[in-house]
């Protein structure tokens, strides 16, 4: 009972944020973290590792998409190709 009270918990008295805003957060720290000077493709690796590492939660109440899914997202060309345009820009001014 306990277990399930921790689980159903976050849902009411958390700030509810969805899947896509955790999506669209690791856009935005995509981005950030080529303006920064690293290499966003090492991104979709390190997500793919941390799933690995820390398993991945996909119970109903989940708020984080799996951390495969998340890593597909940031490969994807069309956001891969806008971060790495931001990157060889920093680059370049360094």
């Amino acid at each position: 009972m306990h277990s399930l009270f921790l689980l159903i918990m976050p849902c009411f008295f958390l700030p509810h944020f969805s899947k896509r805003n955790e999506i669209e957060a690791d856009y935005i720290g995509l981005l950030l973290t080529a303006s920064a000077g690293y290499d966003p493709l090492v991104a979709p690796k390190v997500r793919e590792k941390l799933g690995k590492i820390k398993g991945d939660f996909r119970g109903y109440f989940s708020t984080h998409p799996p951390r495969r899914k998340r890593a597909e997202f940031l490969a994807q060309a069309k956001m891969m190709e806008e971060a790495l345009s931001i990157y060889r820009n920093v680059k370049v001014h360094i």
